[in-house]
């Protein structure tokens, strides 16, 4: 299983960094996030242009 990375910010006691995803809902982005090194991706359902039938796949 993939370690949460939230959780491991919280252990070295630092802020946890993440990105908003409001736009481009195409399957590689959660991944560029990731390999940037962020610790979360928020997608936002509630301002973005996106479907829950569409971003499940996220």
């Amino acid at each position: 299983m993939k370690e949460n990375s939230i959780w491991r910010a919280v252990r070295e006691v630092r802020a946890a960094r993440g990105a908003g995803l409001k736009e481009f809902a195409s399957l590689g982005v959660p991944g560029i996030i990731e390999a940037s090194g962020f610790d979360y991706c928020m997608i936002d359902h509630e301002h973005g242009a996106f479907v829950f039938g569409r971003t499940i796949h996220l």
